[in-house]
């Protein structure tokens, strides 16, 4: 991308956000004890004190609840929404799209109100923000719903204690709008950078076979979410400080108020510290684990309802996810 072409700030603020979570806590000391691993191992070695894992909830019931919460604090009602944009790797039905879905199981399926999906991984509710900043900047939409929804619990692997324990389930939503006239809310920032070299550190139908989701041979094993964590941390190490300084020059760093990392893992919570002190950062992996497209709108949610961001205050979001890419955003709440 070309930043010289972009014309900041874009406009979009944020006028709601929701959640949902499972009703189930699963606790780490309980993954521990199911896996052989000594007691503390989650918290020491990902800082996963607890995670919420679904047990009759499913992915468009989840959003649709954290979009009514969203809604309703934005003080609009759902009548007031003109696109809706999923951002989740989950879905009840592999088509069609699950923003569909969750118009549906808001009662909005005469609606004719448009549904997309972007697919961007863990970085996917960033990616939607970009998007709807331009689409709201000329006009096409006046007030856009972005939803996450994650099911990572099903076909858990319990002999890949890497990834059965870092995982959690939950949803997030928000509502993102134009600012009024003398509001400050805008986007100042965003970039993006993909380097599939580290591809298959983060992946799905990872082996030698290359399965699909049309595969009549599909075994469950096959939609085992596998992770190489040093594989990620390599990449992440490799290019994070050289992308940061491409978002946001650093003699500038002073004027964010708050920072919200990817909660995919501790350690890319602990690597914004060598940036940023560590009370600006906002992590949420301790209590709900890596809930993949979720985790940013969620410590966003967290970081609004504890006022740790106020109106006009600056926030950076930013973080690595599967591709392997790198995705920033610094914006106005």
């Amino acid at each position: 991308m070309n930043m010289s072409r972009v014309k900041y700030p874009l406009p979009l603020k944020i006028a709601g956000v929701g959640r949902y979570l499972p009703k189930h806590i699963v606790s780490s000391r309980e993954l521990e004890e199911r896996c052989g691993l000594e007691p503390g191992w989650c918290e020491r070695k990902q800082g996963v004190r607890e995670r919420r894992w679904v047990e009759d909830e499913t992915v468009s019931f989840m959003a649709a609840e954290a979009a009514k919460e969203a809604v309703a604090n934005a003080g609009m009602s759902l009548a007031d929404i003109d696109l809706i944009i999923g951002t989740s790797q989950a879905s009840d039905q592999a088509i069609p799209a699950g923003s569909s879905l969750v118009q549906q199981e808001l009662g909005l399926g005469d609606s004719g109100i448009p549904c997309m999906n972007i697919t961007a991984a863990c970085l996917g509710f960033i990616v939607a923000m970009d998007l709807s900043a331009n689409l709201l900047m000329v006009g096409r939409y006046r007030n856009i719903l972005i939803l996450t929804s994650e099911i990572t619990s099903f076909n858990m692997d319990f002999n890949n204690p890497n990834v059965c324990t870092l995982m959690g389930d939950g949803a997030a939503a928000a509502v993102v709008t134009r600012p009024l006239p003398g509001e400050s809310s805008g986007i100042h920032a965003v970039h993006m950078e993909t380097y599939s070299e580290a591809a298959q550190a983060s992946s799905i139908y990872r082996g030698p076979v290359r399965n699909t989701l049309f595969n009549k041979n599909l075994p469950s094993s096959g939609m085992e979410f596998d992770y190489d964590p040093q594989g990620i941390q390599t990449a992440a190490m490799k290019y994070n400080q050289k992308f940061l300084a491409k978002l946001w020059p650093m003699s500038n760093k002073d004027i964010i108020k708050l920072i919200i990392p990817n909660q995919a893992s501790r350690f890319s919570i602990d690597m914004m510290k060598f940036v940023f002190p560590a009370d600006r950062i906002m992590g949420v992996i301790d209590r709900y684990a890596n809930c993949g497209a979720v985790g940013y709108p969620l410590a966003l949610y967290e970081a609004i309802s504890r006022d740790r961001i106020q109106g006009g205050d600056m926030v950076l979001m930013q973080g690595g996810g599967a591709g392997f890419s790198l995705v920033g955003m610094v914006f106005v709440y």
